[in-house]
């Protein structure tokens, strides 16, 4: 018997098998070679020998490591740190070769911290009584609010005009009447200006759906994105309810965030609390708009999502209808969009009611005209 090779083999077996019951290797070992026994004048080594010299191997693997910043696979298989780097960025995430150091994710963190915007509103509606609300002018840009030392109130206008008092669309008559009139809006999360679709998979959210937004980026070019409802809760006590809903963002998105509403019915009013937390998931948009811009453009889409559901709430759906008939118009910055009828002239569909500008002539240069929708069909 080759005494040398089975104790050679005995130890490689161990070695690679570390997994089975240690009782069950001993037990092994013990019957073939009764502990350690010397065959021949080959000294094969006891199991606790084996186990020294592997945990010996593997601490000198492991200073290695230390030395050469090389990650560790298996006990046969080593990774090069620039390459872990490298399989990191193809799975969009940092990989390391140990914990990272505290110090650096506290940097990061911190970097990442100064990306976020966190722009609210709050307002109080009541039956009878003018929507009163201080919003940033759409036409606002980062350059103004530089110019007032970063002081948001001193963007807003001192009061808003109520568009649909006196109108023909009435007013609600109760505080339930604009709870459920701005509940409905929020359930189906029709909150955005027309230059945003939501997509629900039911007729209303609930807590842990998947939920997709698609908005306009510019012409002909719509993003498309999904949310998790996080959070969808409604509390009854008494006459009063509480509505509280999160959505926060999915990992395919063009931002990273989350939105928070609160609705509040009470005895004689109803209050909606609305904020927006968020960052530009993508650097090519981030590149776009500095900090400055995206505070501006923050705080503008919050307050058309406030105006937009207290409007809903007090005069009801029609008055803020899609192709602005209504006594609410969307004076969302999309301008141009939908806004052309028929037979006037376009470049893109989005400019179109109909959703369509062609052209029924072959020269490429020849003027496009907003036609009926089967004209794009």
């Amino acid at each position: 018997v080759d005494f040398q090779r089975l104790c050679s083999v005995t130890k490689t077996t161990l070695s690679a098998a570390q997994s089975l019951p240690m009782l069950l290797w001993a037990a092994i070992v013990w019957l073939l070679f009764d502990g350690s026994v010397a065959m021949d004048g080959v000294n094969c080594p006891s199991l606790a020998q084996v186990k020294v010299d592997m945990e010996r191997t593997n601490l000198q693997a492991t200073q290695q490591i230390q030395r050469s910043r090389i990650c560790k696979i298996t006990e046969a298989i080593r990774l090069p740190a620039w390459l872990a780097k490298i399989l990191g960025n193809l799975v969009d995430v940092e990989l390391f070769c140990n914990f990272p150091d505290e110090a650096y994710v506290k940097t990061k963190i911190a970097k990442i911290e100064s990306t976020i915007v966190k722009r609210s509103g709050t307002l109080r509606i009541q039956p009878g009584v003018d929507i009163s609300y201080r919003e940033v002018p759409g036409g606002k840009t980062g350059d103004d609010y530089a110019a007032v030392n970063q002081n948001m109130d001193a963007l807003r206008v001192t009061s808003h005009q109520d568009t649909c008092a006196g109108s023909a669309f009435a007013t609600a008559t109760s505080v339930s009447q604009i709870y459920g009139n701005i509940k409905e809006f929020v359930d189906r999360f029709e909150i955005f200006t027309k230059c945003t679709r939501t997509y629900v998979p039911h007729t209303q959210i609930r807590k842990d759906d998947v939920m997709a937004i698609s908005t306009l980026l510019a012409y002909g070019h719509y993003s498309l994105s999904y949310e998790d409802v996080a959070h969808y809760e409604e509390d009854e006590d008494g006459n009063h309810k509480t509505l509280s809903v999160v959505i926060s963002s999915r990992k395919d998105n063009i931002i990273e965030g989350n939105y928070d509403i609160t609705l509040k019915l009470r005895d004689d009013y109803v209050e909606l609390s609305y904020t927006k937390r968020q960052n530009f998931a993508e650097p090519i948009l981030a590149s776009q708009c500095n900090d400055n811009c995206y505070q501006v453009k923050t705080q503008i889409s919050v307050d058309s999502t406030m105006l937009k559901l207290a409007y809903a709430g007090l005069y009801g759906p029609a008055a803020i209808s899609f192709n602005n008939t209504g006594c609410r118009v969307d004076k969302s910055t999309c301008s141009g969009y939908s806004v052309r009828n028929i037979g006037d002239s376009c470049t893109d569909h989005e400019e179109c009611s109909t959703n369509c500008c062609f052209s029924d002539a072959w020269w490429p240069f020849s003027k496009k005209k907003c036609g009926e929708a089967k004209s794009c069909s």
